[in-house]
């Protein structure tokens, strides 16, 4: 039997089915959603039709990374935070899954890696500040469906969760009678 595959105005063949059973094909250039169609013919002239529908994408996912972080009194800061664990939101155009690590990650995973984790939220809740740069990186990286990657992504933020230290309080009165003598301890005219 004979094959002709077809995609829109472009066709291939007729040429004889290949004993492997498989021909390379190659798709229209722009991304997108493509069918390819194929029609078996048999030498009585018989024909039989198949479609296959894929999409081609070869655009890596965009990809925007921010820190929310929390001072002390409970305030919210994207510039400095309190607490050793902040708000990570990642912004990306198209359903992706994300890697996060601290500047320790400069390259992504391969796209087969384990390692890759399906972003189900924009925002990433009380993630671990680690790594030792200061101010504190957040590093992330995307990888889209059909395993193209972008990153990583840095997004930085002070830490500071320390008190402050060796603070005191000297308060200098005077008598009610305005001499210079101060008063006893702990007493103020």
């Amino acid at each position: 039997s004979e094959q002709q595959y077809f995609q829109g105005a472009t066709t291939v063949g007729p040429r004889a089915y290949p004993a492997t059973g498989t021909l390379q094909y190659f798709l229209s250039p722009t991304d997108g959603d493509k069918t390819v169609h194929v029609r078996f013919r048999d030498r009585a002239g018989n024909d039989a039709f198949s479609a296959v529908s894929v999409t081609l994408d070869r655009a890596a996912p965009t990809l925007s990374v921010s820190l929310l972080g929390t001072l002390g009194d409970g305030a919210r800061s994207s510039e400095l935070t309190s607490s050793s664990t902040v708000d990570v939101t990642l912004s990306t155009n198209e359903t992706s899954w994300y890697v996060l690590g601290n500047e320790t990650l400069t390259t992504c995973p391969a796209a087969s890696s384990a390692a890759w984790l399906p972003l189900t939220t924009a925002t990433l809740s009380a993630q671990a500040l680690t790594g030792a740069a200061s101010p504190r990186q957040v590093r992330a990286c995307a990888r889209d469906a059909a395993g193209n990657i972008t990153g990583p992504i840095t997004a930085s933020i002070a830490l500071d969760g320390a008190a402050p230290s060796g603070c005191s309080l000297a308060l200098t009165g005077a008598r009610g009678d305005g001499s210079a003598t101060p008063p006893p301890a702990g007493f103020s005219a």
